[in-house]
């Protein structure tokens, strides 16, 4: 298989407990969890959308892929996580970080399941080389991912076939609405 050169994490929920993503690899979907947005700041907020390098990390603390020039960050990476926060000590285990998933968690407000196993395939597409990322909101990425699909870099399918991210956000939108 041909090692792919770019990505895009398309975030779709953004809640007080991290903010949802999908990240759409060649053969399937990957969901992505990152801290809630606050405004950029160290330790405790996602990173802003934007374009990104990401080169592979083999000394850090995950030894996953580490995502360059984040503005005022350092040691933003993609590593394996199922919460923001560990459950049974509340430390916190995303510090601005992504961590993949291979489905959503159905019993979190915002968590991801089997996260280490999602971090196979990213790794046996992405392989060793330097690619890239770019991080886009729905609302602006659905311009750029129409532009993406017209030029063939990208193909879609309907949010119908996705089941679990639409009963996700029915979920969001009512507890939003109960505030």
């Amino acid at each position: 298989m041909a090692k792919i050169t770019a990505l895009y994490l398309e975030r779709f929920a953004y809640t007080p407990e991290g903010t949802l993503g999908r990240l759409n690899l060649p053969e399937r979907t990957l969901y992505t969890l990152e801290p809630p947005w606050r405004n950029n700041q160290v330790s405790i907020s996602c990173i802003p959308e934007g374009t990104y390098t990401v080169k592979r990390n083999t000394t850090g603390r995950w030894r996953y892929y580490e995502i360059q020039q984040v503005p005022g960050r350092t040691h933003i990476e993609i590593h394996p996580a199922n919460r923001v926060l560990s459950p049974g000590t509340g430390r916190r285990i995303l510090e601005g970080c992504i961590a993949p998933g291979m489905d959503l968690e159905r019993n979190f407000m915002a968590g991801v399941r089997n996260s280490a196993q999602a971090c196979d395939p990213l790794l046996a597409i992405c392989g060793e080389a330097d690619w890239t990322l770019t991080i886009v909101r729905t609302d602006l990425g659905r311009a750029v991912i129409e532009a993406m699909v017209r030029d063939g870099v990208i193909e879609t399918r309907p949010g119908d076939d996705d089941p679990g991210a639409i009963a996700l956000m029915h979920k969001l939108a009512q507890k939003s609405r109960s505030r």
